[in-house]
């Protein structure tokens, strides 16, 4: 009984206009006593349509283990009614839990309704809850080591780039600049050395003075 009671978890929900507005835990097998405000009750409702002594509720399970709510009104003025009906004073009333609507005490306008949630559904939950988070770590992990593996890639092909740049020969013999250079000065020492006639462009045959007619005048 110890492990149902921790499984299900009940409470009285009071409604204003439709709104929740407060509730009250409510252990399953435990009797609850309401009455009006200040009355020293379990369950206290403002409202002067409300008895000191208004009734007693209890949540329990029958013995097919179905939930059920076990009320009686201890003599109140106004009444107490489950889904419009009034309890006979001093007769106790067990309905099943899954037919109560709606509660009301004595003239008070607010609806009171007995919320049900099983506690046991929230602790799979809880242990689920890490499951859920594991493939994210597990992603995490997978991420960071394929980033690292990536870096060392990285590292491996510069250190390759630099080992092919040190082994590289540069080329041997005058670079274009200076043949065209040296191209330059031989068209300009041939220019100087020409002699009309050809004999600058033929050193062997150089022109002798005994050769050239000279004039009259000259000799």
């Amino acid at each position: 009984e110890e492990k149902d009671a921790s499984e299900v978890q009940c409470a009285l929900v009071e409604h204003v206009r439709g709104i929740r507005s407060r509730k009250w835990t409510m252990h399953l097998g435990n009797v609850y006593k309401v009455g009006r405000e200040g009355s020293a009750a379990d369950i206290e409702v403002d409202h002067p349509s409300m008895s000191r002594r208004q009734c007693s509720l209890a949540v329990t399970r029958s013995e097919a283990g179905d939930l059920v709510l076990v009320a009686m009104d201890q003599g109140s003025t106004n009444g107490t009614f489950i889904n419009k009906s009034r309890l006979e004073k001093g007769v106790g009333l067990t309905k099943p839990l899954a037919e109560v609507k709606h509660l009301v005490f004595g003239e008070c306008p607010n609806g009171y309704k007995i919320m049900v949630t099983q506690g046991q559904s929230k602790e799979r939950d809880r242990s689920r809850s890490p499951k859920q988070k594991q493939p994210k770590q597990e992603s995490w992990d997978d991420m960071a080591a394929s980033a690292l593996r990536m870096k060392e890639a990285t590292k491996k092909r510069a250190e390759e780039k630099d080992s092919t740049r040190h082994h590289f020969a540069p080329p041997t013999g005058p670079s274009r600049r200076e043949r065209r250079a040296a191209g330059a000065g031989a068209a300009g020492s041939g220019g100087s050395t020409k002699v009309p006639g050809g004999a600058g462009n033929n050193p062997t045959k150089a022109a002798k003075a005994s050769d050239i007619e000279w004039p009259e005048d000259w000799r």
